[in-house]
């Protein structure tokens, strides 16, 4: 088929236009003799900021955001087809390994020691977060740095004092356990005219990971070779973790959530304005909550304020500005604690041609300017361990966090990260797990048997994967062999329906 001529010239002039618009789109070679950074990072305040202060105390330096391009998709297509920004943001434990087998990322274990931002200027149960196992042909392993922590975070509870004061209920201890958290949870939790959703819910955010820990389990076996959510271990922590949803009814299930919407939108499980506003009294939480709860004491200090202007003598009828306490998350009577440790670690991309410049970002995320940037804000916790210290993350603007600063710092020490396995992706295995937990949270009626069958669909889900993944792939299969010689236990054969 031919193509008129008027045709062929408007497909020419369209092609020149969106030529010329890429050209224009493209960051700038004119940077005033400066090297160009590209950091695929969000472009919020705090980035802006942070961007400003590398490009002060790096000069040489021109330092550009990239909101557009950071899903995982586009970064590694991106990164491997050398059009990628220089530093990766969002790294993180469920895509690291996606990012160190597609090539993207940087060894930064030649170099972090001596730029000083090495494993040992983190505290130990986050420097997992940051390593690769790299393993021989015999089935060994090595832990190599590929990241650095732009901030992390240690779960932990924190409450609304006001609550527990209504309630006239004595505050939680510390080092809560099991029994007395669904026994404070239950008396906190408060129904209306006999209305199957409180008006005030005792708790919420428990994690299972945190029960199977702490009952002895895993996800998956130390060497990754099987998934072990079928164990007597993870059938029991499940159960438990049921049993707080639907027989102890200290967790909000989704049919209950869903008539508890927040102010911004959210579900109640997933908002901090419930803990604000007296409608929830404890949360399974981090530090970051703080970044977001002072805003909101600000707005309540000053619609107290200026209502009593408005209304002298009177009492003020609105929820009191909330008074916040912490404690740990609960341990069994005699057990081990664990918490969940998580992290947003920006990596190094390992095709930049500007990759040795790009290792001065991290230099600068251990540096005192960006610690003390996120002890100010409470944007989690600072990367570098010397600035975890009461005295850093302290502010007279607000005075009574005190008791969260402690406890956060304190729950540093009970952190634990999962191995990975290099037999199937962090991230397809959370993705398993969340599709089988839409069954346990939103069906009522099952049974023991129900619960120790989701378990054994999971586990034999993400099993059958690491066979096919082993199966398909040479140096997987080589190495599952060695593993497996070296006395790892094999991938669990899939159950019968």
């Amino acid at each position: 088929m031919r193509i008129p001529k008027s045709g062929f010239f408007l497909f020419i002039i369209c092609i020149a236009i969106l030529t010329l618009v890429a050209i224009i789109m493209l960051p700038s070679g004119n940077n005033g003799g400066k090297i160009p950074l590209v950091w695929l990072s969000a472009s919020v305040p705090v980035r802006e900021k942070q961007t400003e202060d590398f490009n002060r105390l790096y000069p040489q330096y021109d330092l550009k955001i990239d909101p557009a391009n950071v899903g995982i998709t586009k970064v590694v297509v991106q990164c491997s087809a050398n059009i990628g920004g220089d530093i990766i943001d969002f790294v993180n434990d469920d895509n690291i390994n996606v990012y160190y087998d597609s090539g993207i990322l940087m060894d930064l274990s030649p170099y972090a020691d001596k730029m000083g931002f090495g494993l040992d200027t983190l505290p130990e149960s986050v420097r997992p977060l940051c390593q690769v196992r790299i393993y021989d042909r015999d089935g060994n392993f090595k832990l190599k740095q590929y990241a650095y922590p732009m901030n992390y975070m240690h779960e932990y509870i924190i409450y609304n004092k006001n609550v527990f004061d209504k309630l006239k209920i004595p505050y939680p201890p510390v080092d809560l356990t099991w029994d007395e958290y669904i026994t404070l949870s239950q008396k906190l939790t408060v129904y209306k005219n006999g209305s199957p959703v409180p008006v005030v819910f005792g708790a919420t955010g428990v994690r299972f990971e945190t029960i199977l820990w702490e009952m002895g389990g895993r996800v998956m076996n130390e060497e990754g070779t099987r998934c072990e959510l079928d164990s007597p271990q993870a059938v029991k922590a499940m159960q438990f973790y049921y049993d707080l949803l639907y027989k102890y009814k200290v967790e909000a299930y989704p049919s209950i959530k869903a008539g508890v919407v927040s102010t911004d939108g959210n579900p109640m499980s997933y908002s901090f304005d419930m803990l604000c506003s007296e409608k929830l009294a404890m949360a399974w939480a981090g530090r970051w909550y703080l970044m977001m709860m002072r805003p909101y004491l600000e707005n309540q200090l000053k619609t107290k304020a200026e209502w009593k202007n408005n209304h002298p003598g009177e009492i003020y009828p609105g929820p009191e500005p909330f008074r916040l306490g912490a404690c740990h998350v609960p341990r069994f009577k005699n057990g081990t604690r664990y918490t969940f440790v998580g992290g947003r670690m920006a990596g190094i991309n390992a095709l930049s041609p500007n990759r040795f410049h790009a290792l001065n970002f991290l230099q600068y995320a251990a540096g005192p300017d960006y610690n003390l940037s996120i002890c100010r804000i409470a944007d989690s916790k600072p990367p570098h361990r010397q600035y975890l210290t009461l005295n850093h993350f302290y502010s007279k603007e607000y005075p009574d966090e005190k008791e969260v600063h402690d406890i956060s710092i304190d729950a540093t020490r009970y952190g634990k990260v999962e191995p990975r396995s290099p037999f199937i992706n962090r991230f397809l295995v959370t993705r398993i797990m969340h599709k089988n937990f839409d069954k346990i949270n939103n069906t009522g009626d099952l049974t023991p048997r129900d619960i120790e069958k989701t378990c054994q669909l999971m586990a034999n889900e993400i099993n059958t994967i690491i066979a096919r993944n082993i199966e398909r792939n040479d140096k997987m299969r080589e190495l599952y062999r060695k593993m497996l010689s070296n006395g790892a236990p094999p991938a669990a054969m899939p159950i019968k329906e």
